[in-house]
């Protein structure tokens, strides 16, 4: 769709006389084409709907008959936008290019519906109606704002950057309102799946959306806090930006002049404008204390208590990261280095552990296997991942690959570009346009690839980000130079009351700040368990207390322990570990881009393949 600049500075669609709509044009015709759309076809029914979206954004209409026609369609955009999502949203492997186009499909939605309203923000300003037509002004505003968040909301779901103008015009559009008395007053045709009352809301659950550090979310977690939001809004304040704020941890700079989404305002970076926002989260941030609070208490209660609240239907682990992201000035302690050369990798703490102990299937006392359904952990565990969830099926980039990938190894290995590192994490590039399944919060092994006798190390990743090339950007924080793997197994009353798991020993690195740490499955280890720790199948197991937790995540849990007078034992295997060659990995056996799920398409034919796969 060509565009052109509306004298309120944002994109309005430009006209085309030569196109000829495939219905008429009246608030009747389109109520009838609206109520024989077949819903129940996804791809007809979408297809109708993109053709005509682009019609009437071509059409030369009043901007009264606009609105009318742009608020009997906007249902169906949405119901449409819900079955588009079950394509790219929670899968278990990688996204297809079908997968992928179906996405921008989405978006293509969303964004031609908004140019309509946008058009007809412009009628009303060339009219000079913006104040006198209040209604109209406000909900066309209004629901800019909102599918312009749904835009960005697929954008963090696909771990990428939001689209170039975006925030230039979310600012634009809150500065008119602000300008003419909007922002406050309530528009029209509420419905169930639009909960908030206003623009204003609608900005802060935008503004608290991007504040909440999207890309280190797996995308289950960031719809559960995107609908939290919805009710942390009054707990969240929006004025002008003070020196003051600069001081405040909790607070966070909106420059309305920039295209650029909110950042702490602590950052000495930062230099407001006489046009910057302050949003203060510091309320919020009180509140999700006492839930935290409550859940750690007694969190079958609380939940019960609770249970039409959807702060109290986030995980804990969730809950104590957003406390502390609002309530920390978090800073890098390490400089990053510039450094190139090539990474191999391996996603997820099963692979870490066969890679570490030299592709050696873990099989204690015969009683074990590398499935999770023979491990203890085939329970139902709701929307958590477990520890030994990922495998070679699920890091296969599509069924056709399988067989190559599991012909040499169990668990697949990659090979990635190292941008930068510092003692305690490096950022790396994925090779190649396609890449696995993989979410903030797995376990992933990695060593130079050119250093084949150096031992593996251990890190989480902490955040996914896709960068102008669309190259996959993966964020890693160092849990350990090395590790040693072993089995776990929960003891009670002195009997076992599990089989032996996976579980990786970490080493104390007191110049990192490391402490001495096991890394289990998120089930059933908790504090206090007394636990069994076998490194060998000739070796009697250690019995040992899980004391402090330092980490959980949705895939693993990480804790200090304490093992008496077998300590000296383990220390030793885990000097023994540091020096040990980790397991060979040929060329052949790297696998790297082949180029199956590329992210680029050509606009001319991105959507003709898909209609038939909706």
């Amino acid at each position: 769709m060509d565009t052109l600049e509306s004298k309120l500075g944002f994109k309005i669609p430009k006209k085309n006389s030569s196109v000829k709509p495939s219905v008429e044009l009246n608030i009747e015709a389109i109520s009838e084409w609206v109520h024989e759309l077949p819903m129940s076809d996804t791809g007809v029914c979408t297809k109708m709907l993109f053709n005509l979206l682009k019609e009437i954004n071509s059409s030369e209409l009043d901007y009264n008959l606009r609105f009318e026609i742009a608020e009997v369609i906007k249902p169906c955009i949405h119901s449409i936008g819900l079955a588009l999502k079950k394509h790219y949203y929670n899968q278990n492997s990688a996204l297809s290019k079908k997968q992928i186009a179906i996405s921008r499909l989405s978006i293509a939605l969303f964004i031609e519906l908004t140019l309509i309203y946008k058009d007809i923000l412009d009628g009303l300003n060339s009219s000079g109606k913006i104040k006198s037509d209040k209604i109209t002004a406000t909900t066309s505003i209004f629901r800019i704002m909102n599918h312009t968040r749904l835009i960005l909301q697929v954008k963090y779901l696909l771990y990428e950057a939001a689209p170039e103008n975006l925030w230039q015009e979310i600012y634009t559009l809150y500065s008119l309102a602000k300008e003419n008395g909007l922002n406050t007053a309530e528009s029209i045709n509420q419905l169930a799946y639009e909960p908030l009352k206003n623009i204003e809301d609608s900005f802060k659950k935008t503004l608290l959306i991007a504040v909440s550090n999207p890309f280190q979310w797996r995308q289950i977690e960031q719809e559960s806090i995107s609908k939290a939001t919805n009710e942390w809004l009054t707990h969240v304040s929006i004025k002008m930006f003070t020196d003051d704020d600069k001081k405040n941890i909790g607070s966070y700079a909106i420059d309305l002049n920039t295209d650029l989404p909110p950042s702490p305002a602590i950052l000495e970076k930062f230099v407001p404008s006489n046009n910057s926002l302050c949003l203060n989260t510091i309320n919020l941030n009180n509140s999700i204390g006492k839930v935290l609070f409550e859940l750690e208490s007694n969190e079958i209660r609380a939940r019960t208590k609770h249970d039409r609240e959807p702060s109290y239907s986030l995980h804990i682990p969730t809950l104590q990261k957003l406390y502390i992201n609002w309530s920390t000035n978090i800073s890098r302690a390490n400089t990053r280095f510039a450094l190139g050369g090539k990474m191999t990798i391996a996603i997820g703490a099963p692979a870490a552990h066969y890679y570490i102990s030299g592709k050696k299937e873990f099989n204690i006392d015969s009683n074990l296997s590398g499935s999770s359904e023979s491990n203890g952990l085939s329970m139902d565990t709701s929307d958590l991942p477990t520890f030994d969830m990922v495998s070679s099926d699920t890091l296969s980039m599509d069924d056709s690959s399988v067989e190559e990938e599991t012909v040499h190894d169990i668990f697949a290995n990659f090979q990635c570009e190292t941008i930068n590192v510092s003692p305690t994490g490096s950022c790396l590039r994925w090779l190649g346009d396609s890449h696995p399944a993989i979410e903030p919060g797995e376990i992933i092994c990695m060593r130079n690839t050119e250093m084949v006798d150096e031992q593996w190390g251990i890190g989480v990743i902490r955040w996914l980000k896709h960068d102008e090339n669309n190259s996959l950007k993966i964020g890693i924080q160092l849990l350990g130079p090395y590790a040693k793997p072993a089995g776990i197994q929960l003891i009670k009353d002195d009997e076992s009351a599990s089989c032996y798991l996976r579980s990786l020993i970490l080493p104390e690195v007191e110049s990192l700040n490391m402490k001495r740490t096991i890394i289990t499955p998120v089930l059933p280890f908790k504090i206090g368990s007394v636990i069994n720790l076998k490194m060998n199948d000739s070796e009697e197991p250690i019995k040992s207390e899980l004391l402090v937790q330092e980490d959980q995540t949705s895939y693993y849990k990480q804790f200090e322990y304490k093992t008496g007078k077998n300590q000296g034992v383990i220390d030793k295997a885990l000097e023994d570990q540091s020096v040990a060659k980790g397991a060979d990995i040929s060329d052949e056996e790297v696998k790297v881009d082949d180029g199956k799920l590329s992210r680029k398409s050509d606009p001319n034919d991105e959507f003709d393949n898909i209609w038939d796969d909706l």
